[in-house]
């Protein structure tokens, strides 16, 4: 593999992480802070119904982050992938 190409692959494998992994570490890092942030809220508080209504919507932002970490994830890896074998074929 010459210069230029390997040149080529660590450019395209430094935009896999800008678009895909980034993100990845972006949703769950912001989902376990949301997690600390709730817990940390309902220890402090006397229980009431915003702390319900709090939980439920902190239930489905879960929900949104978790398989939005884990969709960035997988496309990282499948392209991750399908580049060291394109580099393996050359």
């Amino acid at each position: 593999m010459s210069i230029a190409e390997r040149s080529r692959s660590e450019l395209v494998y430094q935009n896999l992480v800008a678009q895909l992994y980034d993100f990845y570490l972006f949703y769950a890092n912001t989902l376990f802070a949301l997690i600390l942030l709730y817990a940390a809220w309902a220890f402090t508080e006397e229980p009431h119904w915003g702390l319900a209504w709090a939980g439920a919507a902190l239930a489905v932002a879960i929900y949104v982050l978790e398989r939005s970490a884990r969709n960035s994830f997988e496309r990282f890896h499948a392209r991750r992938t399908n580049l060291l074998k394109l580099e393996e074929a050359a």
